[in-house]
């Protein structure tokens, strides 16, 4: 169960959306130990596009586990890659298929 806090900041969250406001999720709640796409995803950013009928743009985001590793506390030097997909429309979608759809994208932005 999401506490009070976590509540109101998701409502925030939808409301900015509503405005204009981009607003950044990380699907997969924290970082992996072994550099492995978590499934499933958490699902609070796809309920949101879904409710305000905002494409999503998936990022994949490399490296950053050598230059900052998990329950590190020392930045490393080194390079990470950002691969920008092509945006998702939610319109019309579930939150579920959308979901699945932005994993894929992810997924696919490792291997290029």
């Amino acid at each position: 169960m999401k506490n009070h806090s976590s509540v109101l900041a998701l409502r925030t969250a939808t409301e900015k959306i509503r405005t204009g406001v981009s607003i950044l999720f990380f699907p997969e709640g924290t970082r992996s130990d072994n550099a492995q796409l978590h499934y499933p995803l958490k699902k609070d950013g796809f309920h949101r596009a879904v409710q305000t009928g905002v494409s999503i743009i998936p990022i994949t985001v490399i490296g950053s586990r050598r230059v900052l590793p998990k329950h590190g506390t020392r930045v490393r030097t080194g390079r990470i890659t950002l691969n920008i997909g092509k945006p998702i429309p939610s319109q019309g979608r579930d939150a579920a298929s959308l979901m699945e759809e932005v994993y894929k994208s992810i997924k696919l932005g490792y291997t290029l």
